[in-house]
């Protein structure tokens, strides 16, 4: 996998304007964090220039230098043209990445916007009130050209105040790498806060809930594999940082559903999703057949980190299973790239491979 991973860059880095492909381009942050873990553990120039590249484009095309903050990705190959919301997530992952790249180069360029970003995302999507990251800021390429006295007198562009599972629990885990990077406490507060927040308003006895509708007061949708996996690995590094046995007991919790419903023993994976609510189904759809690259890397994650937390052999088991199962599709998926994807296929493989300490990392 190594091999071919190394292949994947060979073919499909972009040497000219950074980032994957030679069309649209997007970040692919957590893409980003696995090469600069294989320079930090072999020292091969190619995975850094490979980062740099990236993070580089990332910053010339997508990065609002006036509010902080980064756009969703650009339609085109030089990263001028950016599609301009602002997803929770893909911010609080970049902060991670950038901070990464920081510690590892001393580049202030890339400290400055993370820095900015963090800022950003307390002030614009963060809700101090009940906990939780809102889940975009709507795009508007008028806004983000105007200067700072400009935007002071104008409209700023909508906010999406749907709570989405998967990207608060995202979110939580960047934040936590980035505290881990700066010590600031706030970053602490603000990441255990959404924590209560997760395990108060969207655990379930059957799982995570897709999201939480503010408008309704209600969390809604279960059996989604995202959801799951990402908020029990959030749930398992808060453990690690302030050890509150209430967020292991739910992370816990949740693996507990997703290895009963969304655990397939014949396939050694987990499912997309299993949809519990008869009302919301069309015939077939109760059990999807599908088996995500990210989700399952995710999930295998949350896996190694609860057994080394529990000593439960079975999340091991399964989390090696899960290796087993989803090697040949990334295998696969590295080969057969198409260009117009940006990355998507190395952008959701990767966090499979770093996760099961395919490559080394911090762990």
């Amino acid at each position: 996998l190594l091999e071919r991973l190394d292949r994947y860059l060979e073919e499909n880095l972009d040497k000219v304007q950074g980032g994957f492909g030679t069309r649209r381009k997007h970040p692919r942050a957590w893409l980003v964090n696995l090469l600069l873990d294989r320079y930090a553990e072999s020292r091969e120039p190619r995975y850094l220039v490979a980062a740099r590249g990236t993070l580089d484009g990332v910053l010339r095309g997508l990065y609002d230098p006036v509010e902080g903050g980064f756009f969703r990705f650009s339609s085109t190959r030089d990263w001028r043209d950016a599609h301009t919301e602002k997803l929770s997530h893909l911010n609080a992952s970049l902060v991670a990445v950038m901070l990464e790249a920081h510690r590892l180069t001393g580049e202030p360029r890339y400290r400055q916007a993370a820095e900015k970003t963090i800022g950003y995302l307390l002030q614009n999507l963060y809700d101090p009130g009940a906990g939780g990251f809102y889940g975009s800021q709507a795009a508007s390429k008028t806004y983000y050209r105007l200067n700072l006295e400009e935007r002071r007198r104008g409209a700023p562009p909508s906010i999406n105040r749907i709570k989405y599972s998967a990207w608060n629990g995202e979110v939580v885990y960047a934040l936590l790498l980035t505290l881990r990077a700066t010590g600031r406490e706030d970053l602490r507060v603000t990441a255990l806060k959404s924590l209560d927040f997760l395990r108060t308003r969207l655990l379930t006895p059957r799982g995570v809930a897709h999201l939480f509708d503010p408008d309704t007061n209600q969390a809604w949708l279960q059996g989604q594999l995202d959801a799951n996996a990402w908020v029990a690995l959030a749930l398992v590094e808060g453990y690690r940082e302030a050890r509150r046995n209430e967020d292991l007991r739910a992370a816990q919790e949740i693996l507990r559903y997703a290895l009963t419903d969304l655990w397939d023993a014949r396939r050694g994976a987990f499912v997309e999703w299993n949809n519990p609510d008869p009302s919301l189904l069309r015939a077939g759809e109760q059990r999807s057949q599908v088996f995500p690259l990210e989700g399952n890397g995710v999930m295998a994650a949350a896996l190694v980190q609860a057994h080394r937390l529990t000593g439960d052999a079975t999340y091991l088991q399964v989390a090696r299973r899960v290796q087993e199962a989803m090697s040949p599709q990334i295998a696969t998926g590295l080969s057969q790239e198409a260009d117009e994807t940006g990355g998507a296929v190395a952008g959701a493989s990767a966090f499979l491979l770093r996760a099961l300490g395919l490559v080394g990392g911090s762990g």
